[in-house]
């Protein structure tokens, strides 16, 4: 019986240790622990639907509206929602405790997470989630002595979001997985933290990047502790607020991930030295806002090789605000060729020297063997620059805009190799812009209203350019591969000139002060041209729209030189200029005033007007005769003194309004004017070019014609002779001159009277007609036509023809009564001038009314 009764016991211990085994075996389900009475955190009757129990790793919690919980233990959960709308406190105790939660914190509207008013704790909190606070989430409500420090932990993206009326921490640690891609953003409404800074500056940024955006307004250090504040190259720190200040601490950032700054205004360091030092592999993006540096942007001091990418599309970064007294680091100091610079908007601001002894590093320093740049601007100097600070410039990428600010007179110095500016140079007035000897290549306008100085660089323009400002521009070698405007004042060139653009004068002046020598595959086309020093023209073309002035050495290099000016053009200097090949457009004026030191080798081509003033008092005086043999002008022999006489030569063209000389009369391409200050008698040879100027005309036939005004008539010249310059193609004809305006010289046609007078007035008989001539060559005599209208039809009104009385160096006066005129009516009259040959020639109309006296009309004077 007793062994049977054992038995039976064993099998029913054995069937309940069967039955525990199971019930522990059974997974425990995760539970929704919502609160059920204000109470601790770790007292089972806060809680309904817990299992029986507290939260538990796994759980999600809610602290109902109503009810307030207090954190009096370490707790791990899945979640934490504080509030369900209307209320629900959760809040820390007074002593520390870790709370730990895998997922996201969501505070509601008028839910409450906080630690208490007082005491002395330090809390942690870990999420691995969403922060989201439509109500109220405190940190540090107890100040800086009951604190609760949250990191964010999440391999992944993270946010801070809600429109709750406070958003407070005290310190913020990111450990979020292995990448600084993972972002924790910041975008809630409203964000407070404590004036010394939330995120520890060693510790604070462990993995990830912190992004301050949204559009709350803080003005804040960020970083708290003793510097540096580290970013390590799993971390980052991207400001996107424009409302955002970073205040500047007295520290420094040792960079080894990457700084972002999108908007907002980040001021790094208080003194001397506070810089942002970079590690390899670093990345720096500026896409807006505004960074203050009151050190320097440069290679941490631990390597030389330290690498970077730098990429700035927007904002404005300034550095050296304070000083920076490192002998190895420029203040922009993108310093080795392994590093990245990308720059397409935005600016740099180099504010003060550097103590960099560093010959090939400067102030602003870019040597990275990876560039792009597009566009910003690199500006030397700003409204607080200190006075007598030189900045010094090195850099093998190109910087767009170049400007070097007015306040305190700085001066941008080059460095070692070439500037590319891809955009345009902006020298502000008292600064300057030192070349340094080394050459520079300009894309887009050059404004200088303060000083460059050149050196022995060259200047090449390679885009389009403009050249202005209030400062004379002196340039020593300039090369234009596509197009320059000059500007509309001085631009001084000592070395070199290439053209293998375009260049626009502007109307204005280029001064060669040097050793120049022009070439290029281009024409140039200056406006005036000086020469102080030497210059050698190119052996092709030279365009001149203006004036020269040669104080120096002109080399013609058997080139060509066109003034083509619409108008007056000087000629002067103290020095001979000697051309090659000179040609004068058909609108232009060279008026070589009093000089006469200029030759030409080859040739001189006047189709427009050459003008020479000089004195003629006695013997031989010539002018604009070229002592080489290519010109001559005009000789004037006088008896008395004439002073100072002005001629002036129309080349290759005749004279305007010429005499009409007749039936088959020709003039030569040539047309002269004598204005002395006194009239007195003189020989004159008139000289012509038979190449371009004889128009087919025989020397032996050609006849010198002088216009007179009063009347206006041209009078035959007599007593000619002629002759050449020997070997070239000049001939000349000389007369006696007694009296100065125009002369034309030309062959003389077969009819041919110089016409003072014809006029018609009404008289008691009709209409009296009147004419005079001043001479008559082969005339046989004259018939009148009257008409209607001024253009006909005409009728012969005399019955037979008048005879001539005049001659070829007299003239005659004719009167003749047109008794057939009707009475009140308006007539029109010609006269005919009938020669020898049987040929004739018409003068008139001129126009009368019958019966009124005052109707008298004249007929211009016809001249020859």
């Amino acid at each position: 019986m007793l062994n049977r009764t054992t038995a039976l016991w064993g099998i029913i211990v054995t069937l309940l240790l069967i039955a525990t085994a199971l019930l522990i075996a059974r997974p425990v389900v995760a539970a929704t622990c919502t609160s059920q009475a204000s109470g601790t955190w770790s007292a089972s009757s806060t809680w309904n639907n817990c299992n029986g129990s507290v939260p538990q790793t796994g759980d999600d919690v809610v602290i109902a509206d109503g009810y307030t919980v207090t954190l009096d233990t370490n707790a791990s959960v899945a979640s934490i929602t504080v509030g369900q709308g209307t209320s629900g406190v959760l809040i820390f105790d007074s002593t520390a405790h870790t709370v730990t939660v895998a997922g996201s914190v969501t505070v509601n509207s008028g839910g409450i997470f906080i630690t208490q008013a007082s005491g002395a704790a330090t809390h942690s909190l870990s999420i691995g989630g969403n922060l989201t606070n439509n109500g109220t989430f405190d940190m540090s409500r107890g100040g800086s002595t009951l604190i609760c420090n949250v990191t964010f932990n999440k391999n992944g993206n993270q946010t801070i979001s809600g429109t709750g009326s406070t958003t407070r921490f005290n310190l913020i640690t990111l450990n979020m997985g292995s990448s600084r891609d993972n972002t924790l953003q910041i975008s809630s409404s409203n964000f407070s933290v404590p004036s010394t800074g939330f995120i520890d500056t060693s510790t604070g940024i462990q993995n990830g990047t912190l992004r301050l955006s949204g559009s709350f307004s803080l003005s804040n250090r960020v970083f708290t502790g003793s510097s540096p504040a580290v970013i390590p190259a799993t971390g980052g720190f991207w400001l996107d607020n424009a409302n955002v200040t970073g205040v500047a601490w007295n520290g420094s950032y040792q960079l080894s991930g990457q700084l972002r700054v999108s908007a907002g205004t980040l001021n790094l360091g208080t003194t001397d030295d506070n810089s942002l030092r970079y590690r390899t592999d670093s990345v720096i993006t500026l896409e807006g806002g505004t960074v203050s540096i009151a050190g320097r942007l440069a290679r941490d001091t631990n390597s030389n090789s330290n690498t970077t990418t730098y990429n700035q599309s927007g904002g404005t970064i300034t550095v050296v605000t304070s000083a920076s007294t490192a002998t190895t680091r420029a203040g922009f100091d993108i310093g080795a060729s392994g590093s990245s610079f990308t720059m397409s908007g935005g600016n740099i601001v180099i504010q003060n020297a550097t103590s960099n002894t560093d010959a090939n590093g400067g102030d602003y320093f870019v040597a990275a063997s990876t560039t792009n740049v597009t566009g910003g601007t690199l500006q030397v100097g700003n409204s607080s620059t200190l006075s007598g600070q030189t900045i010094r410039i090195k850099s093998s990428a190109p910087v767009y805009n170049l400007t070097v600010y007015t306040t305190n007179a700085p001066t941008a110095k080059l460095l070692t190799n070439a500037l590319t500016v891809k955009g345009d140079v902006n020298i502000q007035s008292g600064a300057t812009l030192d070349a340094n000897n080394i050459d520079m290549n300009v894309a887009g306008n050059w404004t200088n209203n303060g000083t460059f100085t050149p050196g022995s660089g060259t200047v090449t323009f390679n885009g389009t350019t403009t050249i202005s400002g209030s400062s004379t521009n002196s340039f020593n070698n300039v090369t234009i591969s596509s197009s320059l405007t000059a500007p509309s004042g001085t631009l001084n060139v000592a070395g070199t000139w290439t053209n293998n653009g375009t260049f626009t004068h502007n109307s204005g002046t280029v001064t060669f002060n040097g050793t120049t020598t022009i070439s290029g595959s281009s024409t140039n086309s200056f406006n005036n041209v000086t020469i102080s020093s030497s210059l050698t023209a190119p052996s092709g073309t030279m365009n001149v729209a203006g004036n020269w002035t040669n104080n120096g050495t002109f080399t013609h290099s058997s080139g060509k030189v066109t003034f083509n000016r619409s108008g007056t053009s000087t000629f002067s200097g103290s020095s001979t200029t000697t051309f090659y090949d000179l040609e004068i457009s058909s609108n232009t004026i060279l008026d070589v005033s009093t000089n006469t030191l200029f030759d030409a080798t080859d040739s001189v081509r006047n189709k427009g007007q050459l003008k020479q003033t000089q004195t003629v008092s006695s013997g031989a005086v010539s002018f604009l005769n070229v002592s080489s043999g290519t010109y001559y002008g005009l000789v004037i022999t006088p008896t008395t003194s004439m002073g100072s006489t002005t001629v002036t030569i129309y080349g290759e063209q005749a004279c305007s309004e010429p005499p009409n000389i007749g039936t088959g009369g020709t003039l030569i391409k040539r047309c002269y004017v004598i204005a002395p200050t006194s009239t007195a008698n003189a020989t004159t040879k008139f000289w012509y070019d038979t190449t371009y100027e004889s128009n087919g005309l025989s020397q032996s036939a050609v006849q010198i014609f002088h216009e007179e005004t009063s009347p206006q008539l041209w009078r035959l010249q007599g007593d000619r002779s002629y002759g050449s310059s020997g070997s070239d193609n000049f001939r000349y004809v000389q007369v006696g001159t007694t009296s100065y305006s125009r002369f034309a010289a030309g062959v003389e046609g077969t009819n041919l009277i110089a016409l003072a007078s014809f006029t018609a007035a009404p008289t008691a008989g009709g209409v009296l007609l009147t004419w005079e001539t001043v001479c008559e060559l082969d005339t046989a005599g004259f018939n009148l036509w009257r008409g209607d209208a001024p253009d006909g039809p005409y009728a012969r009104i005399n019955p037979t023809l008048i005879p001539a009385a005049g001659g070829p160096t007299w003239g005659a006066s004719y009167t003749f009564t047109d008794a057939t005129a009707a009475d009140g009516a308006i007539h029109y009259y010609k006269l005919e001038e009938v020669n020898v040959y049987g040929l004739s020639a018409f003068h008139g109309p001129t126009a009368v009314t019958v019966g009124m006296a005052q109707g008298r009309r004249y007929l211009p004077l016809v001249g020859r």
